[in-house]
């Protein structure tokens, strides 16, 4: 079921970005927990490249809040947790 749980957590995420960005609203606002979700259905399934390219846009997402002036809010914690679960799944390096 792993395909499904990245299936609909992609869904959810990208709806959150849509409505993050018509809204105006900070990024911080988006839907962490579907990306969450969406990282650890990669995992699961053994796309550590997908799941890298999470972390890489967690960094991408980071500064560009610090370009807005935008609180950080869940994306330090997220980056920092999804990390850890990255280095857990002894996956290949994520650069």
């Amino acid at each position: 079921m792993w395909q499904k749980v990245v299936d609909s957590n992609l869904k959810a995420y990208e709806a959150s970005v849509e409505w993050q960005q018509q809204t105006g609203r900070p990024i911080n606002d988006r839907d962490f927990h579907a990306y969450r979700w969406l990282f650890d259905g990669y995992i699961q399934l053994g796309n550590y490249e997908a799941a890298c390219s999470q972390l890489k846009d967690l960094d991408q997402m980071f500064a560009t809040a610090r370009e807005r002036g935008e609180a950080y809010g869940i994306i330090s914690g997220t980056r920092e947790k999804l990390t850890a679960k990255y280095q857990e799944a002894s996956t290949p390096a994520c650069e």
